[in-house]
């Protein structure tokens, strides 16, 4: 007798398991047929870019080129329906040469960023807009003897974000975006603006 409730409580537990699955989809059908609830549930998201820099100095890019390198991570926390606050952290650098005796030169920019953004759009089509502001960490390396060859600076960040996310599913999403870095710094006690510029790029997202 056990067995045949053993069973029938078996039978149940699966005939309910993938109700209890699709719950969250037909919630989303009778609420809105655009939203998903189960990825506007997702408050935090996660993003790992990649990028071209283009430096607007003159200056720096006659030494170390006009396109860089860029890696970033981004954490986004949606505080609105439609507003985050995000923490962005970006490394790019380039090797170059010094005008004039040509002597080998590296650069390494890390800026770090804290701002808000507003993000748009239904479905799975996501565009947004960001500003923020933090610090910048500069170093750079020297081959020559007529200078000092390791200088660390310390400035000003800030950044503005264009982009629009792609949805794949409800947790991960592609990231298409075009921003633009204002770095200042003081090198050598001359403000300089000539680390700005801006990025094109994609990377991956992840919603938890």
């Amino acid at each position: 007798m056990k067995s045949w409730k053993q069973i029938g409580l078996l039978s149940s537990c699966l005939f309910l398991l993938p109700l209890s699955a699709d719950s969250c989809r037909t919630t989303c059908v009778e609420v809105d047929p655009c939203v998903d609830p189960c990825a506007e549930q997702n408050r935090n998201s996660f993003k790992i870019r990649g990028a071209a820099f283009f430096p607007q100095g003159s200056l720096t890019k006659r030494i170390y080129g006009k396109v860089w390198p860029e890696g970033s991570l981004e954490y986004n926390y949606r505080f609105a329906d439609h507003f985050s606050l995000f923490v962005n952290g970006a490394v790019t650098g380039k090797k170059g040469h010094s005008i004039g005796l040509r002597h080998s030169t590296n650069i390494v920019l890390v800026p770090l960023t804290i701002g808000i953004n507003a993000r748009f759009g239904s479905s799975w089509v996501h565009p947004y807009l960001g500003i923020g502001v933090g610090g910048a960490y500069a170093h750079i390396t020297n081959h020559s003897s007529f200078v000092k060859r390791h200088t660390n600076y310390g400035g000003f960040a800030s950044l503005f974000q264009i982009g629009v996310e792609l949805d794949c599913n409800s947790w991960i999403f592609i990231d298409l975006f075009g921003d633009y870095r204002w770095n200042y710094f003081s090198f050598n006690r001359h403000p300089s603006r000539q680390t700005g510029g801006f990025d094109v790029g994609a990377g991956l997202g992840f919603r938890f």
